[in-house]
């Protein structure tokens, strides 16, 4: 069984709904890869229980910092890959 803190990584979330283990969330992948527009026609035809979990996902997944964004004071070679135009 894979640790909560790497399931959070693997699908960039700052938190995992409760309920849902490694094999709903890969379900939910796609969803979450999609464009806002996509989204937003998904989340129309979804019965009300399931666009609360679905906004939930959004939630957590627009709040979450990758392991390299977490501590503000240190300047890593993977934060300056990842944000080159930051650190010229």
């Amino acid at each position: 069984m894979i640790s909560n803190q790497a399931l959070r990584d693997r699908y960039r979330l700052k938190w995992i709904p409760v309920g849902l283990d490694e094999k709903q969330l890969d379900s939910y992948r796609g969803y979450l890869d999609m464009t806002d527009d996509e989204r937003a026609i998904v989340s129309r035809t979804v019965g009300p229980e399931e666009l609360d979990l679905l906004l939930e996902l959004e939630t957590a997944r627009a709040m979450y910092l990758a392991a390299e964004d977490r501590d503000p004071g240190s300047i890593t070679e993977a934060k300056v890959a990842r944000y080159p135009e930051r650190y010229r």
